[in-house]
């Protein structure tokens, strides 16, 4: 008898393809981003690691990012899971309202990945595992309670951002009270990209140009200070000069398009912009606490997020 796979090899390759587009391959790139810039801020910040390019030798490096991808990846997949009904009316084309993948298999499969994230985390050490569950508990806020208010649902949403920042600093969690400030960052972009992102479909989101210039400008200020406090080398002065300049060049257009035209394709557009950008923003962040090695590395990973993004969307 032959096997369901030798039936339906069409099948299971769309399934397989609707549950990679479900966890969007682009951004869990940007996620491991946010794992390496916190390592370099616990690592650095914390006077633990004499030079920075020993950070990629910790042995429970691996761990963590494979913890903090499978939480991201678990949190859009339960996001979509949870949009499904109104998916089904504005964005029919999806995985789960095309039929693609089934409500019940995405259930599954957001399980799955919520467990190897928390076993991940366990192996690197209890205070990841706490990092972790406390990163989850802002997942599960977001999709099934804050998403849909305006005001709760951009801030909860940059928590789990700020969630996916620390469990790269977990490994340094004694140094905590030196580096929190830094969490700030992840959760004033992510917040003010999330309400861009409210206007994707229907427009009408000139308002939100302002907020999300706002907060590059604030970010870039804040990053470049503590820089020039902190970094006693020209050559990592320049290299963060040259990575704020980037950030900026790569998202401000773009925005200040959504200040004039609030269009969906425009606003879609930024937004993708701006998730993308986030690679160059973690690795600003590591070259801000001397971690210019660091910082390279997470550079180098921006222009697989954008080839991976022409396959699978952003959003």
């Amino acid at each position: 008898m032959s096997s369901f796979k030798e039936k339906h090899p069409m099948k299971l390759t769309q399934t397989a393809f609707g549950l990679l587009t479900l966890m969007r391959p682009a951004n869990l790139v940007t996620a491991m981003g946010d794992t390496l810039a916190g390592l370099a801020i616990g690592g650095m910040i914390s006077g633990a690691v004499a030079k920075d390019f020993h950070l990629l030798l910790q042995s429970d490096i691996a761990w963590l990012l494979l913890a903090s991808v499978a939480l991201y990846a678990g949190g859009v997949v339960l996001n979509d899971r949870a949009d499904a009904g109104i998916d089904a009316i504005e964005r029919p084309e999806r995985p789960i309202p095309s039929g693609i993948v089934s409500k019940r298999m995405a259930s599954w499969f957001v399980s799955i990945l919520f467990g190897i994230a928390l076993g991940a985390s366990l192996l690197a050490g209890l205070p990841s595992f706490v990092v972790a569950v406390g990163t989850l508990v802002c997942i599960l806020c977001y999709d099934l309670i804050a998403k849909n208010h305006s005001v709760w649902g951009p801030l909860t949403m940059g928590c789990c951002r700020s969630g996916n920042l620390l469990l790269g600093s977990s490994l340094y969690l004694t140094a905590f009270p030196s580096y929190w400030p830094f969490l700030l960052v992840p959760l004033l972009y992510i917040a003010s990209i999330t309400w861009i992102s409210r206007f994707e479909v229907h427009g009408n989101g000139n308002q939100t140009g302002p907020l999300a210039i706002g907060a590059v400008v604030l970010i870039m200020a804040g990053l470049l200070i503590y820089g020039l406090q902190h970094l006693s080398s020209t050559w990592g002065i320049i290299v963060l000069l040259s990575l704020l300049l980037l950030f900026a060049g790569a998202t401000l257009p773009s925005f200040l398009r959504v200040l004039s035209s609030g269009k969906p394709g425009t606003v879609q557009f930024a937004v993708k912009r701006g998730v993308l950008s986030l690679t160059i923003l973690n690795s600003a962040i590591a070259a801000s606490v001397g971690a210019v090695s660091m910082a390279l590395i997470i550079l180098s990973l921006l222009p697989l997020s954008i080839w991976v993004a022409r396959m699978f969307r952003v959003t």
